[in-house]
């Protein structure tokens, strides 16, 4: 009697045999050169690259057949050996759109590198000029001799081009290999795919703004509107509506920047004690010339000078600094850099005339210096929360941005004072509670638990996104606080009602006793760990605030 499941068994090993003799597209683009069919030498590829140059109102981009792409990743390593890459770095990489329906699924194959935008961010944001677009073939190119290694264009591009080397400590990216294009040669990723689906064009610029204006650029790339990139992405046939990115549901914590977190919060302590030492400039403990005067602006100096150094540390080229000066017209880091810049040197002239001895014309400058140092750290904060606001990164808008900043700012002002004041008397035996809390207090304290409430209440307020209808970049913030970061959320929580709510609660509910009970070092203590949880909450709020974002990027593979 015969096997039933013979007959299933030779169709199937007929069909795998079958399959065996298509080749993919390497396979073939392979066995054609060994066959000699395939000529290796340049003039062979000059129908991919343009045959003369851009004319006004033009320039070079990129074309991608969709149709022809098969995810191979040639132009990968083409671009990887062709460049000498590191073994992690990338200039071109390879994703994936799926989409379709149960019955027709659809899975596209997206390569892609730089765009090569007629408004590079990236150039617009570099504080030291360290990239320029060719006036002629429009060929965005990054000067390597010219960064520093700040990688503010990392957080300014929104397809995620740049890539920093750590190993050099600079930013690098692809430039089209320009230097083989100059020279009638095809860029590496055009010469290496087999299908021929890259090439480089010659587009005209108004029809990429109109393109763009409509978002024909690609689906689940990021807004097109905000570079205008020069890619074209082309296909015979219609898209399915619904191709999303392959990683649409992936997301996973960004790097933290601790240097710039302490950066950030420091710089804000030092602008904080400025601005409260401004308000009690109207108490006679704290006018000119009195102890608690020269301790808080000689603390908020230190700790200025502290954040911008600890700064440096972020940078690959930190020696190169001094350039970060020159993108000033159009880069907000580069504008921050100044303003700070001008903002300790006002600090600094305060404690130069610490060493003068004090009399009406000292005076009318000291106070003269210290509403311009106010005036330039208020600045300064704004900048801070500007270089953010300015990325297409929706997690670090300017109303969100701004408030969080400005709030960490008076906060910790507030709390530093309190500290500040424990230093210079708090653990004198002669000194009594209502001297540490003394007129002010009965202000103070209640304005940092009001801070200390909003500043939670505004984080806890973000959870309402868990409820939008779609998969929004906000909502993904919301599962990276919930998932992988949500120890450091609920610390900064618990450290954040510490210091900021429950501990100045207590101070005024018992300020009412303080005289009574005479339990100074308990006072001190209360207000030290006010202080300490406080910042302890503001530097684990700034690392969330780095790492909860969820950055735009062109189309990921499906296993990353």
């Amino acid at each position: 009697m015969s096997n039933p499941n013979h007959g299933l068994f030779a169709d199937l090993l007929q069909e795998a045999l079958r399959s065996q003799q298509d080749l993919s597209a390497v396979e073939r683009f392979s066995r054609q050169h060994e066959e000699g069919e395939i000529h290796t030498q340049s003039r062979y590829y000059k129908n991919l690259i343009p045959l003369s140059l851009p004319k006004q109102g033009e320039q070079y981009g990129f074309e991608v057949d969709l149709d022809s792409c098969t995810g191979c990743k040639a132009c990968v390593t083409a671009c990887h050996v062709m460049n000498g890459l590191d073994e992690l770095e990338v200039w071109r990489e390879v994703g994936t759109l799926v989409g379709g329906s149960v019955e027709l699924p659809m899975a596209q194959y997206v390569t892609s590198a730089c765009h090569h935008c007629l408004d590079p961010e990236c150039l617009t944001g570099c504080p030291v000029k360290a990239y320029e677009k060719d006036k002629v073939t429009g060929i965005v190119k990054h000067l390597d001799d010219q960064c520093i290694g700040c990688q503010y264009c990392v957080l300014k591009c929104p397809y995620d081009v740049p890539k920093y080397n750590e190993r050099i400590g600079i930013v690098r990216k692809c430039d089209m290999c320009s230097d083989r294009l100059s020279s009638g040669e095809a860029p590496a990723c055009v010469q290496a795919c087999p299908n021929k689906a890259i090439r480089i064009t010659v587009v005209n610029k108004q029809k990429v703004r109109e393109d763009c204006e409509l978002d024909s650029f690609l689906p689940g790339a990021p807004d097109p509107t905000y570079t205008h990139p020069t890619t074209n992405y082309k296909t015979q046939h219609a898209l399915p509506r619904n191709l999303l990115p392959a990683d649409y549901h992936v997301v996973r914590p960004q790097p933290s920047h601790m240097p710039l977190v302490f950066m950030l919060v420091f710089t804000q302590l030092s602008v904080g004690i400025y601005i409260v030492q401004g308000i009690l400039g109207f108490f006679s403990d704290y006018q000119i010339g009195s102890l608690a005067w020269k301790v808080n602006l000689i603390s908020g100096f230190i700790t200025g000078i502290l954040g911008i150094g600890i700064s440096t540390f972020h940078l690959g080229r930190p020696l190169l600094a001094f350039r970060a000066f020159l993108g000033w017209r159009t880069s907000w880091m580069s504008r921050e850099i100044i303003v700070f810049g001008a903002y300790m040197a006002s600090g600094g002239t305060f404690v130069l005339l610490l060493l003068i001895p004090f009399n009406n014309d000292v005076n009318g400058w000291v106070n003269s210096f210290h509403m311009v140092t106010i005036v330039f750290g208020c600045l300064g904060v704004f900048c801070s929360a500007m270089i953010y606001h300015d990325t297409p990164r929706p997690y670090w808008n300017f109303a969100r941005t701004g408030r969080r900043f400005f709030l960490t700012t008076l906060g910790l002002g507030i709390s530093g004072v309190f500290f500040l004041r424990v230093l210079s008397l708090g653990f004198k035996t002669s000194t009594s509670n209502l001297e540490i809390l003394d007129f002010p207090g009965n202000y103070l304290l209640p304005t940092l638990m009001i801070v200390g409430l909003v500043k939670l209440l505004d984080e806890i307020g973000f959870f309402f996104h868990l409820r939008d209808k779609r998969n929004t970049i906000f909502k993904k913030s919301v599962h990276l606080l919930l998932g992988p970061l949500f120890q450091i959320f609920a610390a900064r929580m618990v450290c954040g009602l510490l210091g900021g709510v429950a501990l100045p609660l207590i101070l005024i509910m018992d300020r009412g006793n303080a005289q009574s009970h005479g339990a100074t070092k308990f006072l001190s203590f209360f207000l030290v760990l006010s202080f300490t949880s406080f910042l302890i909450a503001e530097l684990l709020e700034r690392k969330l605030f780095f790492q909860a974002v969820v950055p735009p990027k062109m189309p990921g593979g499906i296993a990353e």
